[in-house]
């Protein structure tokens, strides 16, 4: 170490060469010089061995000690380790005891605040409630005020709303009856004129009716003359026929009588007329002749 002889013998890199203490002092080398050098340097190399050897060996010590002291230092910083390490585990026990301290101690407070809060609250929330309850009944008993007076008004006005309904539809009613009676009236007289129509129609109708039933009277008449006329003439024609029928027949065969027609004095009348008389039976009669 700082007093070993052998450390300051080890040369460093770099530094110059040692000088033997006794250098400067040697006497002259005598006159056997080479022999003599040649001992010397034996024994430098003897001593530069010696030296290195303790140099190495020093080395060794060093590297001992250095390692003894470092697992002393290493052991010392475990002890200090552990022993901080337990310091802190009790200044944390302690920490984490004050702090469940704390914790209980703040919960009390905050349970006892939060108590006085709500006892707080729910006398405001009485008093609030019985404010709002009181504005609330207030404020009731002025909408009933405003309800009964806006009811009496729209009452009021339905009442005048009504009277004046009633005196327009009094009115309107009055106007509808004078209406009615107006088309009553004139409807009256519409019938009676229809009626009046009607019956004109009718008897124009029964006239008529009247007119047409002796005109086809006058055509039957005259129609059954001329078939009787016709009937004769047929009847005078065949026996003439006949007759000259009679007159050419070979045997002379008596032809068959003519049926015998007994004519009717109508019939006879008509022959006489239609033979000197101004009337021609077979003439249509006088309504076809108008027309």
């Amino acid at each position: 170490m700082a007093g070993d002889p052998h450390l300051h013998a080890v040369p460093h890199p770099g530094d110059p060469a040692p000088t033997p203490p006794d250098a400067a002092d040697a006497p002259p080398p005598p006159l056997d010089a080479p022999r003599s050098r040649a001992m010397d340097s034996t024994a430098a190399a003897t001593r530069v061995a010696e030296i290195i050897a303790a140099a190495e060996a020093a080395a060794v010590r060093i590297r001992t000690e250095a390692e003894s002291r470092a697992q002393e230092r290493i052991a010392e910083a475990d002890r200090a380790a552990t022993q901080r390490l337990r310091a802190a585990e009790a200044e944390a026990d302690d920490l984490l005891a004050d702090a469940r301290l704390s914790a209980e101690r703040l919960l009390r407070d905050t349970n006892e605040t939060i108590d006085r809060d709500q006892q707080t609250v729910t006398r405001a929330s009485e008093q609030y409630t019985l404010r709002t309850r009181s504005e609330a009944d207030a404020y009731a008993q002025k909408v009933r005020g405003d309800a009964d007076a806006y009811a009496q008004d729209i009452r009021a006005r339905a009442a005048e709303a009504a009277q004046r309904i009633t005196d327009d539809a009094a009115t309107v009613r009055e106007q509808a009856v004078r209406e009615a009676e107006r088309l009553t009236d004139e409807a009256m007289r519409r019938a009676q004129a229809q009626v009046a129509a009607a019956r004109a129609a009718a008897n124009a109708v029964l006239t008529e009716g009247q007119g047409l039933t002796q005109d086809l009277e006058e055509l039957g008449r005259s129609m059954s003359a001329n078939a009787r006329l016709l009937l004769g003439d047929v009847q005078a024609s065949h026996a003439a026929l006949v007759r000259a029928l009679d007159r050419v027949t070979p045997g002379g065969r008596a032809a068959a009588p003519a049926p015998s027609v007994s004519p009717s004095p109508r019939h006879d009348g008509a022959r006489t007329s239609r033979r000197g008389g101004d009337d021609d039976p077979l003439e249509p009669p006088e309504f076809l002749r108008r027309g």
